[in-house]
């Protein structure tokens, strides 16, 4: 397994904690993130393999359907809007970055809003060519709040940052493999929620683990009310395509390829035009 060396009480593989000045080479404005120590933030890295869906179901049906395929796992649901912040050109997102502040309207931890970055055109795994890979780079806190957010958006328009585009959803989550994790002195966890964990520069994550993921849409500008995702850890390649593949089946006909971000489907009409490697059909 990928963590026999927490169990055997070895020094866990580490992954670094990620450097905010750049994601994929390219530059970050400082101002995307809060610089307010008393917030207690930390940067993590993930490069999490995805595959994913929009569906024709409606959102309930789809989470009943996942449900079916991890008989005995907890769901977990957030209630999210994801804030795309950019400059007026899109100067992140024509260069391949998405950037965007994640408010939480409910949430397993105490946890107002975080900052979430990805890569967007990441190369698929060579083991799974239908998969995309994310690169994604998160500043999270021990806890914040509603003032912490406003402090940010205000920081980031005096940056001339903008929000370029917004999505809101309910999240529902089935960890069928948790995240697996250790502190600095070698303390293992399971699971994605770290609320025990104060101190979050002692944080690391090991393994990302194998879940499958319903964003039901709340006015987006999706044609589908719906996408399943299923993410999982490179480790758990064979894993997470079985679960695709018994997914595909289960949801029946109509569903289609999620094949990027959901940013660039919905700036995939934006003028001046995108980039040819990061246009989208809408299909």
């Amino acid at each position: 397994m990928a963590f026999d060396h927490i169990r055997r009480g070895g020094p866990p593989p580490f992954r670094p904690i990620c450097d905010p000045r750049a994601l994929d080479g390219v530059a970050l404005p400082p101002e995307l993130f809060v610089a307010d120590p008393a917030l207690r933030g930390e940067f993590f890295c993930s490069e999490p393999v995805e595959e994913a869906f929009f569906t024709p179901l409606p959102a309930a049906e789809a989470v009943r359907v996942c449900a079916a395929l991890a008989p005995g796992v907890e769901p977990r649901r957030r209630v999210v809007t994801d804030r795309y912040v950019d400059t007026p050109e899109l100067a992140l997102f024509r260069r391949g970055i998405s950037a965007r502040v994640r408010e939480y309207h409910l949430n397993t931890r105490p946890v107002h809003f975080e900052i979430v970055v990805l890569a967007l055109d990441r190369p698929a795994p060579a083991v799974r060519p239908v998969a995309r890979v994310n690169r994604v780079l998160v500043q999270t806190f021990v806890r914040n709040d509603a003032a912490g957010l406003e402090a940010l958006l205000a920081r980031q328009a005096r940056a001339g940052l903008v929000e370029v585009a917004r999505v809101d959803k309910t999240r529902t989550a089935f960890d069928i493999l948790p995240v697996v994790g250790a502190t600095a002195d070698g303390v293992a966890f399971h699971g994605a929620d770290t609320r025990l964990v104060e101190d979050l520069a002692s944080l690391r994550i090991v393994d990302q683990g194998l879940k499958v993921v319903v964003d039901e849409f709340h006015g987006a500008g999706f044609d589908e009310p719906a996408i399943v995702e299923v993410e999982y850890d490179a480790a758990h390649v064979e894993a997470g395509a079985a679960l695709v593949e018994r997914l595909r089946a289960a949801l029946g006909p109509g569903i289609r390829p999620k094949a990027r971000n959901k940013i660039t489907y919905l700036l995939a009409g934006s003028s001046p035009p995108l980039p040819q490697t990061l246009q989208e059909e809408r299909g």
